[in-house]
């Protein structure tokens, strides 16, 4: 199976709307790449380009969601995947979450699952050594994402954040 290009992510971020009609044609490399967990580095691509897309994309994305959804929950409950590819999945439903807005309820439930279960891993690490403790930060990072792009998007337009004082 071929894996996803590393500079793809590079590289459409350039070409903002004129990547929509390529996405279909791309999606099953993306999706064949994500469910490539024991490649690590090609699974950790793969979920930051769904990301990607999903930032360029907006509210255009949600025809392939439910796709990209259900990739990285499988990347995530596979045995053998890279522990850098659990971070990165959080940070994408920050992705997914921002670019759908409300339309994001109908993750909630499945993705409030998956993100109780990492804070229970971010909060008791199975081991205190350095490789442990930076993947715990790297977890709680992508938790804080994901819950920030949740709130986000679910409040829409009208979020409004009282008590904050710019600091400079």
């Amino acid at each position: 199976m071929m894996a996803v290009p590393h500079g793809l992510t590079l590289l459409h971020p350039g070409l903002k709307a004129e990547i929509a009609p390529y996405v279909e044609r791309m999606k099953p490399l993306v999706l064949a790449s994500v469910n490539q967990v024991q490649h690590g580095s090609t699974c950790f691509a793969a979920v930051g380009i769904i990301g990607d897309l999903c930032r360029q994309l907006q509210r255009d994305s949600e025809p392939y969601c439910n796709d990209f959804m259900d990739v990285l929950l499988r990347a995530l409950t596979a045995d053998n995947v890279a522990r850098s590819v659990k971070p990165a999945v959080l940070s994408a439903f920050n992705d997914m979450a921002l670019a759908l807005g409300e339309g994001f309820a109908v993750y909630l439930e499945v993705v409030f699952q998956v993100l109780q279960v990492a804070c229970q891993h971010a909060i008791q690490p199975e081991f205190d050594d350095e490789d442990s403790m930076e993947y715990v930060n790297e977890l709680r990072h992508g938790l804080l994402e994901a819950y920030t792009g949740i709130i986000q998007a679910l409040a829409g337009p009208n979020l409004q954040l009282t008590g904050m004082q710019r600091v400079a």
